[in-house]
């Protein structure tokens, strides 16, 4: 409900408050006879136009774009589904046969498929980072050194942004509670929770100890160039002029022989 009211909003906004127009309120349109005015004013007001703005921004930022159509995800499956069918059928394994269901429909819904002579993946420029990103998590969750928790899974991962608390990627307009079925009993698990708070905990302290590994690391060579710096003066230091030195010592020969003292001469 909440998504055709979202739907019937923009189309009106679309048909009638952008070509100032107002429609005949006859037949479904009958019951907005009375609050027209109200949500033409809203439309115009400084709020609905910053809403607008936002969301225009946020559209913006958005770096894959599903091609499901007005379908959705309720037409689209079963096109998947045969796709896949028909590969075994032929004795050819799908690519996707062993993917997580909401990374395998995301993957579909993007643009991804299968070739049909071999059953790879196959996917164009524009989700060929997540595609790849994603295939590296699955591997990786299969080999066990990869464990996928609720949100916190592969195909978050390939992404690389956290899930929206409103929708389920992969899945529509799905709240969590009924996007992620499997995790349904940890909601309200205060295990979960301190689990969070506990990795949340080990993260931090990896930060800081690799904060003060750098840190020593950095004081440890400005020690090293310092050293080095001392060593490279005493290198390059003058030798003493010992030949000068010791003839600043010698007596000078004037002052060390005596004066005669002249004698006197008859007239």
């Amino acid at each position: 409900m909440a998504e055709q009211l979202q739907s019937f909003k923009k189309i009106l906004t679309k048909k009638y408050i952008k070509t100032g127009t107002t429609p005949v309120f006859t037949g479904e349109l009958e019951k907005l006879r009375g609050h027209w005015d109200a949500f033409v004013e809203y439309k115009s007001s400084e709020l609905g136009l910053q809403k607008v703005q936002k969301a225009k921004d946020n559209a913006s930022k958005k770096v894959y774009h599903h091609t499901l159509g007005q379908g959705g995800y309720k037409l689209a499956v079963p096109k998947w589904e045969k796709m896949e069918q028909d590969l075994l059928d032929r004795g050819i394994q799908p690519a996707t046969m062993n993917w997580p269901e909401r990374s395998r429909t995301w993957f579909y819904g993007h643009g991804g498929s299968l070739d049909p002579l071999t059953g790879d993946c196959i996917y164009g420029p524009n989700i060929q980072r997540a595609a790849q990103r994603l295939q590296e998590a699955i591997q990786a969750a299969a080999d066990g050194t990869f464990q996928p928790d609720r949100e916190r899974d592969e195909l978050t991962y390939a992404l690389g942004n956290p899930e929206h608390l409103g929708r389920t990627r992969g899945k529509g307009v799905v709240p969590w509670k009924y996007g992620f079925r499997d995790y349904i009993e940890s909601y309200r698990s205060r295990q979960r929770r301190k689990n969070d708070e506990r990795e949340h905990l080990r993260r931090l302290e990896e930060r800081l100890m690799s904060h003060d590994q750098r840190l020593e690391e950095e004081v440890q060579r400005q020690v090293a160039i310092a050293m080095s710096q001392q060593q490279q003066a005493q290198l390059v230091l003058p030798e003493p002029n010992v030949a000068a030195d010791h003839l600043s010592q010698r007596k000078s020969s004037c002052a060390s022989t005596d004066v005669a003292v002249a004698e006197p001469t008859g007239i």
